[in-house]
């Protein structure tokens, strides 16, 4: 009976004290019942559901870059995490907390709406050793304010560990040199942009006032463009770092241009911390392959509605198309003659657009599309009761013609072949790009069916 009623004392301490979990700079204690979702750069902890339809949720950020101001950290948290995301316009004035281990805290409360529902945003930022990590939590429950009590004064945040670094040694790989010369770029710029040369960089300006290119003197490169892209983008961008608080917005394309040059595009959110503030935009990278040296092109734009976001603007589509260089020689073959035959879909395979491109040069679309018989995934049949598909196409570089068989119209686009990387996954695609007299550019991009 001792032995038992020991082992219960035991049980019941150990209950008490329950175990902290560890992320990134910190550890807590999760409230009891609560959910936790792990992803790479949070945790999520949601509170158990229950009869009155309310909610407590709270995001913990992993740390990142400090600006070694608590107010400056708070603020841009709060921009990236509660206006951005949860488009609350009121920016509360940071309440100065207690230190946790030698972190400064701050942190601000805002009132919104969320479906119909009355609810609070809550943002806490922990500043110190030029870090800064933050959590928020969204809410709805008025019994929530206990819970999280609880919650924050469970809070360990580590301190970290001091080290002395040696500055890295110069490396030759990826080193910006001018071997090249900007006379050897030829392009068009988009209509209303204007162009300006300097000894080290040709700039183009886009109308908007937000958006702008730039053409840098060809580099010597490794041979891999992806091993490349990692330092010409940081160099190009100097002084700023991906941002935190838009992690989705990194997308990668890479293909081959009909002329042959191979060429890598990366574009991402990022920051830069300016006059004590930080600046938000979106910053791209395209480096051309042309033998044993590259083309580096810059691109810098605002925000989404910048005339350098290709899902509502051709800007970069018609410069893109309009690119050369001089003095390149290129492939034989058309790498895009080979890469288009095959069964393109956009939206579903249902079909609300979709196309096959059949290596005898004829095409169909729509309807054609499900009643087309082949001899091969990739060859519609000739000899069928006079049914070639609806028509015939022909491509001469990057502008592929297509004819209609019946109504002998020709609709030409300029044409692109390329894989994206997006979301975590990448699509293979080809983007049509259609340029009518009078009216705006747009690109029609479908992605391949797979067999």
């Amino acid at each position: 009976m001792k032995n038992i009623f020991l082992l219960l004392l035991l049980v019941a301490s150990l209950t008490g004290r329950a175990q902290k979990t560890d992320f990134d700079i910190a550890s807590f204690k999760i409230p009891g019942g609560w959910k936790k979702e792990l992803k790479n750069d949070l945790v999520i902890l949601n509170a158990p559901e229950n009869k009155n339809n309310t909610f407590c949720i709270i995001t913990v950020y992993k740390s990142i870059g400090g600006s070694g101001e608590a107010v400056s950290d708070f603020q841009a948290a709060w921009k990236g995490l509660v206006t951005d995301r949860l488009s609350i316009t009121e920016t509360p004035a940071a309440e100065k907390g207690e230190p946790v281990n030698g972190w400064s805290t701050n942190t601000g409360t805002a009132a919104f709406s969320i479906q119909g529902t009355n609810a609070v945003a809550m943002l806490t930022t922990f500043s110190g050793y030029n870090k800064a990590m933050s959590i928020l939590v969204i809410t709805n429950d008025p019994a929530s304010p206990q819970t999280l009590d609880n919650f924050f004064n469970s809070i360990d945040l580590k301190k970290p560990a001091v080290t002395k670094t040696e500055p890295a040694p110069a490396s030759t790989a990826g080193a910006l040199v001018t071997p090249g010369s900007l006379s050897d770029y030829t392009f068009t710029a988009p209509p209303g942009w204007t162009t300006a040369k300097s000894t080290s960089e040709i700039t183009l300006s886009g109308p908007d006032k937000q958006s702008t290119l730039s053409l840098l003197p060809m580099a010597a490169g490794s041979g891999n463009l992806e091993t490349d892209m990692q330092s010409f983008f940081w160099q190009v961008f100097d002084g700023f770092e991906k941002d935190p608080y838009n992690p989705d917005h990194h997308i990668i394309t890479k293909g081959v241009s009909h002329q042959g040059w191979n060429y890598r595009k990366e574009e991402m959110g990022i920051r830069k911390m300016v006059n004590g503030n930080y600046i938000h935009i979106y910053g791209f990278v395209m480096l051309v392959q042309l033998g044993n040296q590259v083309a580096i092109i810059a691109g810098s734009f605002a925000n989404s509605g910048s005339l350098l976001w290709e899902i509502t603007n051709a800007d970069w589509l018609l410069f893109f198309h309009s690119l050369s260089f001089k003095n390149y020689k290129g492939t034989a073959v058309n790498p895009l003659q080979q890469s288009l035959p095959g069964k393109w879909f956009t939206g579903s395979y249902s079909g609300i657009l979709t196309y096959t491109f059949a290596a005898n040069g004829h095409y169909a679309n729509g309807a054609a599309f499900s009643t087309t018989r082949e001899v091969s995934a990739y060859q519609l049949l000739e000899k069928t009761t006079s049914f070639v598909g609806d028509g015939t196409y022909t491509l001469k570089g990057n502008i592929l013609t297509l004819t209609n068989a019946d109504t002998k119209k020709t609709v030409v686009y300029q044409l692109r072949i390329y894989d994206q990387f997006q979301y975590g996954g990448w699509t293979h695609h080809i983007g049509m790009l259609s340029t009518p007299a009078g009216g705006k550019p747009y690109e029609v991009t479908l992605v391949i069916q797979k067999e």
